[in-house]
């Protein structure tokens, strides 16, 4: 079991220690992994595996994930996530909740259910070599995700809906060239690009509502400048996916795109600093544990 370097003390301590009397008392054998620093993480996951373990729970939120998919995507090991994160997108896309509350034992119990249960493939996505699991994002979203990350209050997924307040207050157009499939051509000023895996970024809005983890595709939805007053209007729509109907933003499909922006990328709500390169969909990359994912009517490879 890993847990995040960030919440060794205080609550965070004792939540792990709960998490792992839970483990023992459904008789699974547990070792937990405590790395101390975010450098740390790939190292001890990979010891823990060369010792046995044929499956790592994660207990944190989309940062965790981020930093230790590299490592057990590469490992093929199996993957059980325990969300106790900020947004939890990742796990709120594939059916595993949108976020277990600590003081409940049964939330608890059931989420580490499916972090044992039956695992299933999941596409990854890779950012010039950086893998994301959910989305990459630049422009107005990025600049969100920067703010809600240095603020300490309000806790969980309502700093992301302050920190879109503040920002739309400094939105300013990005360039952006992109070439989907080496077909199709955009190259316009746009407010901000999502490259998604998932359906979600910041904390449950459903920016790419149609995106399926399993299907080998990218979905990407490109927003078109807007005044700030029309910008938050839209913004109540994304988290029920409605804003893809209106005019300024566009839908496309890809297995992979080259593309250039005026502002680095932002992957699982963390910074890629990567303006320029190809983003391409992994197909199959990591096993997920419990995931509530529907078999996809089409994939982009044509399986």
């Amino acid at each position: 079991m890993l847990t995040n370097p960030h919440a060794r003390q205080g609550r965070g301590a004792g939540f792990s220690e709960r998490i792992v009397a839970e483990l023992e008392a459904m008789n699974v054998e547990v070792e937990p992994v405590h790395p101390e620093s975010i450098e740390q993480i790939a190292p001890s996951l990979t010891a823990a595996v060369s010792r046995g373990a044929d499956r790592v729970v994660l207990a944190g939120g989309d940062g965790l994930l981020h930093r230790a998919l590299p490592t057990l995507s590469a490992l093929s090991v199996d993957i059980g996530l325990v969300p106790v994160g900020t947004g939890n997108d990742f796990a709120r896309a594939l059916g595993l909740g949108s976020g277990i509350k600590h003081r409940r034992r049964r939330s608890l119990r059931d989420a580490l259910r499916r972090a044992l249960g039956p695992t299933r493939l999941i596409d990854l996505l890779d950012v010039s070599g950086r893998t994301v699991a959910s989305v990459a994002t630049a422009g107005f979203s990025g600049s969100v995700n920067r703010t809600a990350n240095e603020m300490r209050l309000p806790l969980g997924a309502q700093k992301y809906t302050l920190a879109t307040l503040l920002e739309s207050t400094r939105l300013r157009p990005m360039p952006m060239r992109m070439l989907l499939d080496d077909a199709e051509l955009i190259e316009r000023e746009v407010a901000f690009v999502a490259i998604a895996n998932t359906r979600f970024f910041g904390g449950g809005m459903a920016i790419c509502p149609d995106a399926d983890p399993t299907d080998g595709c990218l979905d990407i939805v490109i927003v078109d400048p807007l005044p700030a007053a029309k910008l938050l209007l839209l913004l109540p729509l994304v988290f029920s996916g409605r804003h893809v109907r209106h005019p300024a933003v566009s839908v496309h499909r890809a297995q992979h795109v080259d593309v250039a922006v005026g502002q680095p990328f932002w992957g699982d709500g963390e910074p890629l600093e990567i303006r320029e390169g190809t983003i391409r969909c992994l197909p199959d990359a990591a096993k997920i544990a419990g995931c509530a994912v529907p078999v996809p009517a089409l994939r982009c490879d044509g399986e």
